[in-house]
């Protein structure tokens, strides 16, 4: 019997999907309550060889990864527009760092995952969405404010309101076990567009490009591998 949905858990959900929708991390609690609530919602009717699932929470399960990272690539221009288990399986074994990737491809012995995962998810979710635009939003509160600058002055800036945070997750995730963060190297695919192998987003790419910036000696200040 298909538990009945009552109107706080309406409210509920709908306040966690739009958290979720903008970026920002669940805990491991809310998302268990959102997976309970799309699976009460819409019954996962795609269990066996059906290639179709039916919500993104079913999506994840099926993947072997958490929902968190699901939402975070939708934003990505090349995502499939689609439930399509097959193509989300491929597009994140292509475009995924390694430990998603390691998870997609021994989905079928995954069936629950770990407190670090879930938690790094939302970790690189939230820096995503939060620092990808960070020089569009730089220009415009700076416009906003009077300030004036220059282009290279935004550029720097930029780098390195991205490059504090990224280090910061990165020093977040570490502590928590997590095994990506922002500053994780990426697994070179030479199938793949040239941005979807660099670790930095375009933006951030462009403006260290236009100021001859050196992302990679950066980068290389701040990060520390995982302890084996």
């Amino acid at each position: 019997m298909t538990k009945k949905i009552t109107k706080i858990e309406q409210g509920q959900f709908a306040a966690l999907k739009k958290r979720l929708a903008s970026g920002r991390p669940l805990t491991a609690a809310q998302m268990a309550f959102v997976e309970r609530y799309d699976h009460a919602r819409v019954p996962d009717t795609s269990a066996g060889d059906a290639d179709t699932a039916a919500n993104d929470s079913a999506l994840a399960r099926r993947l072997g990864v958490s929902r968190q990272i699901i939402a975070w690539h939708k934003g990505r221009a090349a995502a499939p527009e689609t439930l399509s288990v097959s193509a989300w399986r491929n597009y994140l074994v292509t475009h995924g760092k390694s430990a998603t990737m390691d998870r997609v491809e021994s989905a079928g012995k995954t069936r629950r995952e770990s407190y670090n995962v879930i938690f790094g998810d939302g970790l690189l979710a939230g820096h995503g969405f939060g620092m990808d635009g960070i020089g569009d939003f730089l220009e415009f509160s700076l416009l906003t404010a009077d300030v004036v600058t220059t282009p290279a002055q935004r550029d720097t800036v930029a780098i390195w309101l991205w490059m504090f945070s990224a280090a910061r997750v990165h020093m977040v995730a570490m502590k928590h076990g997590c095994q990506d963060s922002p500053l994780t190297p990426m697994e070179y695919d030479p199938n793949a567009a040239p941005e979807d192998n660099d670790l930095f987003p375009a933006s951030i790419r462009a403006a260290a490009t236009r100021i001859n910036f050196d992302l990679e000696a950066a980068r290389a200040v701040f990060y520390k591998p995982a302890p084996q």
